[in-house]
């Protein structure tokens, strides 16, 4: 997984992208900048050359972010922000524990920002490397949400097994006592994932 703090690519509209620099972008193009928020080389450009308004900026940047979607007018340009979640699937981690992405949607120009690197806006990244990209901001957005849904898939049907598995194991031989802790570890499972995937629903 490429951790550079700042990465930009660029999309031509007709499905071919390519990586490039922040400070140039090539006519008729869509470009998309994703910045690791917490890093100071791609600090300064946020809060410099980036251009954002104080607005986005401090959404980008926030600590604790919940999935939402706001239309934003600025003195800078309209646009819409957006905060995502995606399962955390990195070794010695809790699928729960879920990692946000933050994104400023323009007509033209996508700033994605993270703390953590997360899977789903990786595979974009590699989809871009070998030269297939978005044809437009909406497309990118949405193969965003479809790479976050793919990721999340295995761990809700893995928990659902799981749950199922207690259920007959109850009714075959009725000592439910001995399973309890089993249950809680689900249960704190699906209290995790569900916090954030019903607002995410609603967001996107």
């Amino acid at each position: 997984m490429n951790n550079a703090p700042l990465q930009t690519f660029f999309f031509d509209k007709n499905g071919t992208a390519k990586p490039g620099s922040a400070d140039a972008m090539p006519q008729n193009s869509i470009v998309w900048v994703h910045a690791q928020w917490n890093h100071p080389e791609a600090e300064a450009w946020l809060k410099g050359p980036a251009g954002l308004s104080n607005v986005v900026l401090d959404a980008l940047m926030a600590p604790e972010t919940r999935p939402r979607c706001t239309v934003i007018n600025t003195e800078t340009g309209d646009g819409v922000l957006i905060n995502l979640r995606g399962v955390n699937l990195h070794e010695d981690s809790e699928p729960e524990d879920m990692i946000s992405v933050r994104i400023w949607l323009e007509a033209d120009r996508v700033v994605s920002a993270w703390r953590r690197p997360l899977f789903a806006v990786q595979d974009i990244i590699d989809s871009i490397n070998r030269g297939h990209g978005p044809l437009s901001v909406g497309d990118f957005t949405a193969n965003l949400a479809l790479r976050l849904a793919d990721w999340a898939e295995p761990v809700v049907a893995g928990l659902n097994e799981v749950i199922d598995t207690l259920e007959e194991t109850i009714l075959a031989d009725n000592q439910p006592n001995k399973l309890r802790g089993k249950l809680a570890e689900a249960r704190r499972t699906a209290i995790g994932l569900r916090r954030y995937m019903f607002p995410q629903r609603d967001a996107l």
